[in-house]
């Protein structure tokens, strides 16, 4: 596989658990819903909550994978930077 076919597919899981983790912090809101007995298509506040959890840990990793393969161009924009 190419790098940039990498770059794109990380990309892509990246904004895949940002997007499940945002929508799953918005359901849980603290004080916005009752946990007891809640169910949203079919979850529990349970299964949300991990769902929640998971979406945020893989976001995370995902993160680090990107950074990872942007790295050199990272460190190359900062030296440009401080030089000015």
């Amino acid at each position: 596989m190419k790098r940039r076919d990498v770059i794109y597919y990380t990309d892509i899981a990246m904004l895949a658990s940002f997007a499940a983790c945002a929508v799953t912090g918005f359901i849980k809101w603290p004080g916005l819903l009752n946990p007891v007995n809640f169910v949203f298509y079919g979850l529990t506040f349970r299964e949300i909550t991990l769902l929640h959890d998971y979406s945020g840990l893989l976001f995370v990793i995902f993160c680090l994978i990107h950074l990872f393969l942007h790295g050199k161009r990272l460190i190359v924009m900062t030296k440009n930077k401080l030089k000015y």
